[in-house]
């Protein structure tokens, strides 16, 4: 070919990266001339008379090319042999294996085994294009674990109980002691409130009532009657506490923020409910805890 640049040879443009191409074509060259090579010779001469049949060693080749094989030279027997598997081996590479799938996220434990919303209109994503709103403050979230994405929970008072990721700023978990929680967000006292509560800490809960607290319809209405009242009964209204705020908590007329969600929906119920509101000095008070009709 003279002094033409390897890519006029071959008749294709080089990459500097084609090797299988220029290995090809470079075998194409050596069949064309191995079969020009077979074209110019001609058929071997049998001789007369009966010549014994070799054991059929080559079956699949035609008679004509194995008579040809046998005026090749070697050096042209060889290249033949050489040019086969790189005509069938040189074919389009394979294409690139998929990349792997993104690893799991690692879930890390959490510091507390249930969360609370901490103010109304919470977003839970759930992995749909709209996450679900968490309407109400202070309901409560079963921690399944934290990682890169965010907290991770689920709701056990939502239909379905979904489980998906808060914004961990969005809820709250650590209660503080009630008289300084009122001063804080209604979350943030009704935790307080609700920890007091179960531990029957009857000190702890003085500090926030209402100088008129109700316990009963029945009766002064101050904070030491109403001690008088749970002491009587056991504590069976004050254990109650948690449970009433296991919905989370609803506003009612003049400020007041009561619980269960029973109480606010159904006008027939009768059972226990307290509320909270925040007085004028901003501070939040803990208003009743009763049965019976609104008092």
């Amino acid at each position: 070919h003279g002094d033409k640049a390897p890519q006029q040879r071959f008749g294709f443009e080089s990459n500097g990266t084609d090797q299988c191409r220029r290995i090809q074509v470079g075998a194409q060259c050596w069949w064309n001339s191995c079969v020009n090579l077979l074209a110019g010779l001609e058929p071997a001469t049998r001789p007369a008379g009966r010549v014994p049949r070799r054991p059929a060693t080559n079956a699949g080749i035609p008679e004509t090319i194995m008579h040809a094989r046998s005026k090749i030279p070697k050096p042209y027997q060889l290249a033949i042999v050489l040019c086969l598997p790189l005509m069938a081996g040189c074919g389009a590479p394979p294409p690139p294996p998929p990349p792997p799938p993104p690893p799991a996220p690692v879930i890390g434990a959490f510091a507390s085994p249930v969360v609370w919303t901490a103010e109304a209109g919470v977003r839970l994503d759930v992995g749909d294009d709209m996450p679900l709103v968490l309407e109400r403050p202070f309901i409560p979230l079963i921690t399944v674990g934290r990682d890169d994405l965010g907290l991770l929970v689920q709701c056990d008072s939502c239909e379905g109980e979904p489980i998906g990721y808060v914004d961990e700023g969005s809820v709250v978990y650590e209660p503080l002691p009630p008289e300084v929680a009122a001063w804080g967000s209604l979350a943030e006292f009704a935790l307080s409130v609700r920890e007091a509560a179960a531990s029957r800490d009857l000190d702890a809960l003085r500090t926030v009532m209402a100088f008129d607290f109700t316990s009963s319809l029945l009766g002064p209405q101050h904070p030491d009657a109403a001690f008088a009242v749970w002491r009587d009964e056991s504590f069976a209204s004050l254990d109650g506490v948690p449970s009433l705020l296991a919905d989370g908590l609803a506003p009612l007329d003049d400020g007041i923020w009561s619980a269960p969600l029973a109480f606010i929906e159904d006008f027939d119920y009768r059972g226990l409910r307290l509320g909270f509101r925040r007085s004028r000095d901003g501070r939040w008070e803990w208003l009743y805890l009763m049965r019976g009709t609104t008092p």
